[in-house]
């Protein structure tokens, strides 16, 4: 087992220990509690949680369903127009290699889908594997802009006693929050306006690196400029902000009806009924950052966590909590996984391929690390 694979390894079995246990060293210390019942007493209650599974709402399940299957289609559209100007690829084509990438995600551990999707769109189009895993940093960045953006309508949209004896800390993020948004499109603009002059500057700091250091940082950094060629254009770059602004409102609907259909639509507690919108958008961002940690594959242990925990803020018990994540990981698993299976046959690629691409790539960048 590799580096990266023991860390993913140690990641979920944290997070998973933390969404199932509860954890109380300080009533074993004071011998209020054994061992067992300060380390191991289960948080959740599987009978309530199996009655709850039971009796979710079909129809919105299948609601939420086809919300993420518009938002897989819109981050299609959204990448396409990253890659417009360097391949003109068809519709059909980067929805299967998008698909291909969230299905590795969901097999292989560290978010290796990244890799494996850069490596295959290489193989398919005008790209080489810098320029198309540098498409890739962009569509990252656009979303980690967005949950930056989430975050901060979150704490507009959301009262201050639901965020509890936090209120002060968070509300103080505002400003912060705004500036983080702010300084990164400005950033990504000015990489734009002077990307010759930045490579160049950077190639020449990377002189005083040892060999192998230089060539990979700049390698690193053909592989972002390559990919910022979308920035060129404004209507461009408006058509991005606004696919990623849709992207997240599909996102935000999914939830919401998995929430319908598990019966936590405001009879659950009271800040679910009198905030609906603010309280799925606490949701959402507790779901966002449960995917962005680099764990196990398909994000096993940190979703469930971060899930449950959203949902715990807003009042709701732990059982539910842990029942409405379960629902919620499954679902995601489920279809991102069988959207990559058809796109191996729509692609005409066998998963053997998809192992020998990212194996090659990981290859290629440990050659170049030695060099």
């Amino acid at each position: 087992m590799n580096r990266n694979s023991l860390l993913s390894f140690l990641l979920t079995l944290i997070f998973l220990y933390l969404f199932l246990f509860d954890f109380s060293p300080r009533l074993w210390l004071g011998g209020e509690l054994s061992a067992g019942q300060a380390f191991f007493a289960s948080r959740l209650e599987w009978g309530a949680i199996g009655e709850q599974i039971r009796r979710m709402k079909p129809l919105w399940l299948a609601a939420a369903a086809g919300w993420l299957l518009a938002a897989m289609v819109v981050r299609s559209f959204r990448w396409r127009s990253i890659l417009w100007p360097m391949d003109r690829l068809g519709l059909g084509t980067v929805f299967g290699l998008n698909n291909l990438g969230y299905m590795a995600n969901n097999l292989l551990p560290m978010r290796l889908g990244e890799i494996l999707r850069s490596a295959v769109l290489a193989q398919k189009s005008r790209l080489d594997f810098p320029a198309a895993l540098g498409t890739v940093v962009v569509e990252r960045i656009l979303d980690l802009l967005g949950a930056l953006g989430l975050l901060f309508l979150l704490l507009v949209a959301l009262p201050r006693e639901v965020l509890g004896e936090q209120a002060e800390t968070l509300s103080g993020l505002l400003p912060l929050l705004a500036a983080l948004t702010g300084a990164g499109l400005i950033l990504l603009i000015l990489l734009v306006l002077f990307r010759d002059r930045i490579q160049g500057w950077i190639g020449r700091l990377a002189l005083i690196l040892p060999a192998r250091f230089a060539d990979r940082v700049t390698k690193l950094t053909e592989s972002f400029t390559a990919g910022l060629t979308l920035l060129d254009s404004l209507p461009r770059i408006l058509l991005v902000l606004g696919q990623t602004l849709l992207l997240y409102a599909c996102y935000f609907l999914s939830l919401k009806c998995i929430l319908l259909a598990m019966g936590l639509d405001g009879t659950a507690t009271a800040l679910l009924a009198q905030y609906p919108f603010g309280s799925t958008l606490l949701v959402m961002v507790f779901v966002t950052v449960g995917y962005m940690i680099p764990a196990a594959p398909g994000a096993i242990g940190t979703v469930q966590y971060f899930t449950a925990l959203g949902l715990e803020l807003l009042g709701v018990p732990a059982s539910p909590a842990g029942g409405f994540a379960l629902v919620n990981h499954f679902l995601t698993y489920i279809i991102l996984t069988g959207l990559g299976v058809i796109a191996l046959g729509t692609l005409r690629i066998r998963f053997g391929d998809l192992l020998k691409w990212q194996h090659g790539e990981a290859s290629e960048t440990r050659d170049d690390a030695s060099a």
